[in-house]
């Protein structure tokens, strides 16, 4: 008080509001005993003090009124009443708009109740629905757990039967071995009959030459030992050369046998004017023929147990090759069923076997990884050559997206060509294969690749692509 007491004129008046009340009474007392002043005692009270010395004559008269004047009761009075009235319209105009409040509020919770109440309904039936769906899931649950014994046991089966055509195909391997072997030793055969051909193609030619050293019909038997030289030289060349020629060589001998016995009966005509070499001349031409049909004797023979080793041979190879197409009709086999089981991580690798056979009847064999490109067809052919250079194609992504594919980028591509496009694998996180499709149906009808389709024409029609992350 003493603060502000500083700061008023000498015409202030100070109201001092709750006088009747307990804590402010010392205070209004002091006042009251100190200034002039003025209370109104209903309600809570007020205090009008006059702190100033220049008051108005109202003010004065107001202050300097006794406290048992009547005429201050009566302002008492009035101001009393005046309060009560304007306490009650106050109070009657609040109670008013706190009953409208009330009113207001009733309705929205009544309206809030009927959302409740609807709300409560929908609730109840998604709940019932909830159930059935809940029972319709357990059941599935139910199916794809046997469903899962059921796959695991086939995954069991082909496991056993995946490991059954391994131990044929290392017993097929040792028998390729063996196969080996066998050819070997064929071929050091085969280099024994060449020896062996070659040496009595040496005896003939000594027979041939024997003949012509005939002093009867010199000029001649010297013109057809020549001839005959030739001849069994070209003949040695051909069998040398290919196996097969030793018939040719075969029938040209016989020609040259008819040869010398043209020449054997010219001597007989000239016998008569030789006839101290006749008997030498008849020897040695016995001889000759007797040489000459024990060495084609032996041609015959060795020509047989040629045809024969050539036709064992055959029949070995015929014999190999429907076992190794039966091996590889298995392993076929075994691999379409384990691309078709989608939820395999790693499917199955199986391996080709080749045999090439060469014109000598040499075999050799080499076992690889079935290359999925033999299997392609032209079009598929087409399609990995159209997109292996392809900016839209990230091998290294899609082995790392998809790492039941393989490991090579070789087999990446392969696989999305096959099986990944199909299956709405992407390519690379540029192109969201699945979300081509779901944009532009036509292109699934249409069965192309999708890739390949927003490459030729997807692209220059303004066609979208969306991002494999995205």
């Amino acid at each position: 008080m003493d603060k502000w007491q500083k700061k008023l004129s000498q015409k202030s008046v100070v109201l001092v509001h709750g006088s009747q009340k307990k804590e402010l009474k010392p205070i209004c007392r002091k006042l009251k005993d100190t200034y002039p002043t003025f209370e109104f005692t209903h309600g809570n009270g007020l205090l009008l003090v006059c702190f100033g010395q220049e008051q108005t004559a109202r003010v004065q008269s107001l202050c300097n009124r006794g406290s048992n004047d009547s005429s201050n009761r009566v302002l008492h009075d009035v101001y009393r009443r005046l309060g009560s009235a304007c306490y009650e319209g106050w109070l009657s105009q609040t109670s008013k708009a706190r009953q409208k409040q009330l009113n207001d509020k009733i309705i929205q919770q009544q309206e809030k109740l009927l959302s409740v109440d609807s709300e409560k309904t929908a609730l109840l039936a998604q709940l019932k629905e909830a159930e059935k769906q809940r029972i319709h899931i357990e059941e599935n649950l139910s199916s794809l757990a046997d469903e899962k014994t059921s796959f695991e046991q086939q995954l069991s089966s082909v496991k056993n039967e995946a490991h059954r055509s391994q131990q044929k195909i290392e017993t097929l391997s040792s028998n390729i071995e063996q196969l080996k072997q066998q050819d070997s030793k064929n071929r050091a055969e085969k280099k024994a009959l060449e020896d062996s051909v070659s040496t009595r193609f040496d005896e003939l030619a000594e027979l041939t030459k024997l003949l012509h050293q005939s002093d009867q019909d010199k000029i001649a038997l010297e013109k057809d030992q020549q001839k005959l030289k030739a001849d069994l030289s070209q003949t040695l060349q051909s069998a040398k050369q290919d196996k097969a020629s030793l018939e040719s060589t075969y029938q040209e001998t016989k020609a040259e046998l008819s040869q010398a016995h043209k020449a054997i009966e010219q001597l007989k005509t000239n016998k008569n004017k030789k006839p101290e070499d006749s008997t030498k001349i008849d020897g040695e031409k016995d001889l000759v023929i007797t040489k000459l049909q024990e060495n084609n004797k032996l041609l015959e023979e060795d020509q047989a147990a040629a045809a024969r080793i050539i036709e064992d041979l055959k029949k070995e190879n015929q014999k190999l090759e429907r076992s190794l197409n039966e091996r590889f009709d298995e392993l076929a086999t075994l691999t379409k069923i384990l691309e078709e089981k989608s939820q395999i991580s790693t499917p199955l690798k199986s391996e080709d076997a080749s045999i090439k056979l060469n014109n000598k009847q040499s075999v050799s064999f080499s076992f690889n990884r079935l290359k999925p490109i033999s299997r392609l067809s032209k079009k598929q052919k087409k399609d990995y050559e159209f997109l292996k250079e392809s900016e839209y194609f990230s091998a290294k992504w899609y082995l790392s997206e998809y790492p039941e594919v393989g490991r090579s980028e070789k087999e990446a591509l392969m696989h999305f060509i096959l099986v990944g496009a199909g299956k709405g694998y992407s390519p690379s996180f540029r192109f969201n294969t699945k979300n081509y499709i779901e944009d532009y149906p036509d292109v699934k009808e249409s069965g192309i690749n999708p890739l390949i389709h927003y490459i030729k024409f997807g692209k220059s029609e303004g066609r979208s692509i969306s991002n494999a992350k995205n």
